[in-house]
This record gives structure tokens, C-alpha cells and sequence, in this order.
């Protein structure tokens, strides 16, 4: 489920024992793109002018830049010491303080992690199940990316009314994690799951 949506390919890329993958909510682009997704996605949720959102994009850009080695810290720290009092600021989910070395942080390893070269490895039957809406992926990119590099066996629903979670939307809204799922995700996930194995 979500960042799983990384792993499972990851798993079914290099083991030959694997039969099928399922993955729910799975995010098809780089940590870096979902992060910036979900970002946008709560600014735009809280009311937050075109202006702030505008600024906390470019200050999220200009931190990923440093990691990649192409911004020097002293510029993005500015930028960050001079909104850190915006009440937008945490919603960005920007550090206080960048590293001396962003080499050495988890952030430098994973954020431009491409799913795409594992994807087009798998050769098994693949089920994905997205949300109707999703704060946390981009569905209609990762449909997209998903469609044209694993054309071969691959099935995929947008489940009406079930949030990231599977969850109802109706009772739990967009984020709730606890509550019912909605009958369309259990039913196509039990069928499919009974085709694979008969």
C-alpha cells in the first residue's frame, strides 16, 4: 500500500518466486514528486492563496536542489530562516536547519528514486487499486507511468468513494485510516486474487 507501491516491484523485480503483485495506492513517481503532490494538495485543501502555495513550492525546489548538489546551503537556509514563521511553513514539511552534509541524510538516498526501471522488469500479472481521491499520490500520473512502461498484464481500478486507505470516504473523508472499506475494493481484490490461483 502507498509507498509500497516502491517496494513490491522491487521485490517481484528480483525474485523469481513471486506469482503476482497487488498494490494499493501506489505511488508511481519519485519520493521528491510526491512529497511536492502532497504538499500542494493540503495547501490548496487548507485555503492557502495561489501566492503561499507558489512560495512554499519554490522553497521546497530550492531545498531538494541542495541535496541534489545543485543549490548552495547558504541560499536555501535563507530561504527557509526567512518563511519559518509562516504559518504554511510546517505543511511544506521543510527542515529547520539543512545539513552540512546532505550526502549523509536518508532524504539524499531515497527522494529521486525512479520506480520506473523496476516496473518495467516485472513480468507477472499486476493489480493496482487506486482511490477516488488521494491527498498522498498523484493517481492520474502513476495510472499513467504504470500504463506505459507495464502494458503486459496489468489490471487497475479507481475505486468511487474509497480514500487512500480503501477506506469510505462518505464516513471517514479523504484521510481517514480507520473506518469501512468500501465493498467495490474487497470484491475486486478477493476475485482477482481467486484468477491468480485457481
Amino acid at each position: 500500500m502507498s509507498q509500497g507501491g516502491w517496494i513490491a516491484p522491487l521485490a517481484a523485480s528480483g525474485s523469481a518466486d513471486v506469482g503476482f503483485v497487488i498494490a494499493v495506492s501506489a505511488v508511481g513517481v519519485s519520493p521528491a514528486e510526491q512529497m511536492i503532490y502532497s504538499v500542494e494538495y493540503e495547501l490548496r485543501e487548507k485555503n492557502y492563496s495561489e501566492k503561499a502555495i507558489r512560495q512554499v513550492l519554490e522553497i521546497c525546489d530550492l531545498v531538494n536542489k541542495y541535496f541534489r548538489g545543485d543549490a548552495v546551503r547558504s541560499e536555501a537556509q535563507g530561504k527557509l530562516d526567512q518563511f519559518s514563521d509562516e504559518s504554511w511553513f510546517s505543511l511544506g514539511y521543510l527542515p529547520d536547519s539543512l545539513p552540512e552534509d546532505p550526502t549523509l541524510t536518508k532524504w539524499y538516498q531515497v527522494m529521486d528514486f525512479d520506480p520506473i526501471p523496476i516496473i518495467q522488469k516485472i513480468d507477472v500479472p499486476v493489480l493496482l487499486l487506486y482511490a477516488e481521491i488521494d491527498p498522498w499520490g498523484p493517481i492520474n500520473r502513476s495510472i499513467a507511468r504504470w500504463k506505459e512502461h507495464n502494458p503486459n498484464d496489468l489490471d487497475i481500478h479507481q475505486i468511487v468513494g474509497a480514500n487512500h486507505f480503501m477506506i469510505s470516504i462518505e464516513h471517514s473523508g479523504i484521510r481517514g485510516e480507520i473506518g469501512p472499506q468500501v465493498e467495490e475494493y474487497s470484491a475486486i481484490l478477493t476475485q482477482w486474487v481467486k484468477e491468480q490461483v485457481e
